[in-house]
């Protein structure tokens, strides 16, 4: 059953043959557009009295709430479920969303949230910026449920939301559902894999850093540079001549790469002892982070590996045991921060010595930010 929906929305609501688009025409309401945007509540009370009489039976209200509906008839709905309609800040958008939640709030006793973006298409270095701010929208609505429970379609709407809507998903393992209306049938769509070069990106995060914060000449790059940018276009757009950010770039750097870093004493002593393995062990860091970005959609995935104190009947703080690399570290994470206690990078001396360490160093511990 799915109680975390989680939707794009269009202005389907308020066009086309449904019943709202009618109802305006047939009672000659003005226009949205004509319509100043602190007067849209107004202008959707008149619309809303379409739905008054309308039958539940029939769906012809929007792409959205066709989708929502198919749910209930294929007894995947839950009886209260949270839907979150990601919609743009246009006055269309803004429209047919309020006709949407009204809807929802009625035939599916569902609590709704709206969330509105913006898209300036006339803005290339801004649009970028906004694409990767609808990700981070999108995946935050997502985390309120699991892989399990949530229903996820980012079908209705502009295009772009559709595909950065599948990416950004599909990075957190959540799979997509798309309705054939003609049928109708309900689609699902399974996430595509999608991985990145760790180590690359700590090398060359500095840059990445400084891209997204200043304005950066292609030509003003060092070769290798120039090398990273080329080989990772997936992250990189060059809008005349200036490197930057792309959507995803923008996404991956807010959901992964800006989460705050401690570490103790202990591990910044080791650090300056072994600084031949600061990378390694920076790149180990990131791959944590990301498990624990992924470990908050599904309360299965890497819940052996990032809590691995539970092996030991140990409840807090928790072990991080890497899957393949010698990397072991204590942990915690406490407002979007993440505390590194203690670091082993040898598995028979981890094995030796997690029981003791792990009782003493939970007291009087100090903690400094860690730049990756």
């Amino acid at each position: 059953m799915y109680s975390n929906i989680v939707l794009t929305g269009g202005k389907s609501a308020i066009v086309g043959r449904n019943v709202c688009a009618n109802y305006i025409k047939e009672n000659n309401i003005e226009n949205i557009n004509n319509i100043e945007i602190e007067k849209i509540n107004g202008w959707v009370n008149k619309v809303k009295e379409a739905l008054k009489n309308h039958n539940k039976e029939y769906t012809n209200i929007s792409v959205e709430y066709s989708l929502i509906k198919r749910l209930k008839d294929n007894n995947e709905l839950s009886n209260n479920p949270r839907i979150s309609l990601i919609h743009t800040n246009t006055k269309e958008g803004i429209a047919a969303a309020k006709i949407n939640k009204i809807a929802f709030e009625r035939d599916f006793n569902a609590e709704v949230t709206l969330k509105g973006v913006n898209f300036d298409i006339d803005d290339k270095f801004n649009l970028n910026k906004q694409l990767g701010e609808f990700m981070d929208i999108l995946v935050t609505e997502l985390q309120k449920g699991t892989v399990y429970d949530t229903f996820f379609s980012p079908t209705p709407g502009y295009k772009v939301m559709s595909y950065l809507g599948y990416v950004a998903g599909s990075f957190y393992g959540y799979k997509m559902g798309y309705l054939y209306e003609e049928k109708p049938v309900l689609q699902e769509i399974p996430p595509m894999p999608i991985k990145f070069n760790v180590e690359e990106i700590i090398e060359f995060l500095p840059l990445i850093k400084k891209i997204e914060n200043t304005e950066i000449k292609l030509n003003d790059l060092t070769y290798s540079e120039k090398n990273f940018i080329e080989e990772n276009t997936y992250l990189f757009d060059i809008i005349d001549d200036f490197v930057k950010l792309n959507a995803f770039g923008v996404f991956l750097l807010k959901g992964i790469l800006k989460i705050e870093v401690y570490i103790s004493d202990s591990v910044k002593n080791m650090l300056n002892k072994k600084p031949d393995k600061t990378k390694f062990i920076k790149g180990q860091i990131l791959e944590m982070i990301r498990k624990i970005q992924k470990f908050k959609s599904d309360n299965n995935s890497y819940k052996g590996e990032l809590m691995h104190n539970k092996s030991w009947k140990i409840d807090k703080p928790y072990l991080y045991k890497a899957s393949r690399d010698p990397f072991r570290t204590i942990w915690d994470i406490k407002d979007n921060k993440i505390y590194l206690y203690y670091i082993w990078l040898d598995h028979n001396k981890y094995e030796r010595e997690y029981t003791n360490k792990n009782e003493s160093i939970l007291n009087n511990t100090k903690f400094s930010l860690f730049e990756l």
